[in-house]
């Protein structure tokens, strides 16, 4: 599985109503370097993200209540 595979898979889990701390949690468990985890909250804000470019075009940026999970998610990250 690619990391962009893994990322929407927790995208749509996420979307379907996991728990932030759940898919932190399964971000966290594949002990990936900090740019990586990056890599994939940037596809869970914007599936289409291309990490070489590096820029979010994401149509969820209007879903506040997404982007505030999504936010929990980069934070507990961030924390460990």
């Amino acid at each position: 599985m690619t990391l962009k595979e893994f990322a929407l898979e927790l995208r749509n889990e996420l979307l379907n109503g996991e728990m932030p701390q759940l898919i932190a949690a399964k971000i966290l468990a594949k002990r990936l370097t900090p740019d990586k985890n990056n890599i994939i909250i940037n596809y869970l804000i914007d599936p289409n993200y291309n990490p070489q470019i590096g820029t979010i075009e994401s149509n969820e940026a209007d879903n506040s209540e997404f982007l505030k999970l999504v936010d929990i998610v980069a934070k507990i990250i961030k924390e460990k």
